[in-house]
């Protein structure tokens, strides 16, 4: 039997070895590692067996050397010849096509819509093409930025246990977005992080704003004191039940 070959292009350390943990299964499948030219992290994905691809510059180089794209958490868009040229799929932590594009988990505390993670095929258009499968996640009242993502790998998890062998043997249905849903960007996001002290708000639309933003280790929001000083901030939540059980 002849050894498929795809291309796992992520740029997310933790989806690197849940993927790589569901791989091992499919010994029939010959899976390549890439993340990135530009992440920061580049020295530990080496160390991990993976190797830097440009999806524009060796794009050559996919056409000729796999059968299959597998894109999860990578930060790099696909150009129309690749997504019309290979298989190619994006395992996604939002629920298409609310909230397509960077951070979902941030805009969903944000603007109130449903948040999940998706796994689907690829079109020209960013987190847009035909659906798999979806796993819904329920943004609580007390989850930050960094406790709803964390809801969303776990789904994402789920929907690799699910799909990962139909999609190797090409062996699955798919739905249609049910509507044009939006789509933020990083400019989007960063647009967020600074704070104006003087501008009127709630609480509620304030906290909502610091939920959005917290996500340890990572430091966000900020705003900018007299002397002209970034002073970083972010917030802890608990819910009432886990305080009383002396959760921490």
């Amino acid at each position: 039997m002849n050894t498929a070959m795809v291309l796992i292009l992520t740029d997310n350390l933790q989806m690197l070895g849940e993927f790589r943990t569901r791989a091992f299964h499919h010994r029939h499948t010959h899976f390549h590692y890439a993340f990135s030219p530009e992440n920061q992290q580049a020295e530990e994905f080496i160390r991990r067996g993976c190797f830097p691809l440009s999806v524009t510059q060796d794009l050559a180089q996919i056409l000729r050397d796999y059968s299959k794209v597998i894109s999860i958490h990578s930060k790099q868009v696909f150009p129309a010849q690749l997504v019309n040229s290979l298989p190619c799929y994006n395992l996604h932590p939002g629920l298409n096509p609310y909230n397509r594009g960077w951070s979902p988990q941030v805009f969903s505390i944000l603007n109130a819509l449903p948040l999940g993670a998706t796994l689907h095929e690829m079109v020209e258009k960013v987190d847009a093409g035909p659906i798999i499968d979806q796993i819904d996640v329920k943004v609580e009242s007390w989850d930050t930025s960094k406790t709803a993502y964390d809801k969303v790998i776990l789904a994402e998890c789920e929907l690799l246990d699910r799909h990962l062998g139909a999609i190797l043997s090409s062996n699955y249905s798919t739905l249609l977005p049910h509507k044009k849903g939006n789509f933020n960007t990083l400019a989007s996001f960063e647009a967020l992080m600074p704070l104006d002290l003087d501008q009127p708000t709630t609480y509620r639309d304030c906290i909502n704003h610091l939920r959005a933003l917290s996500h340890p280790p990572y430091w966000n929001a900020y705003f900018t004191d007299a002397q002209g000083n970034k002073i970083f901030l972010r917030i802890e939540t608990m819910a009432e039940d886990k305080k009383a059980n002396g959760m921490q």
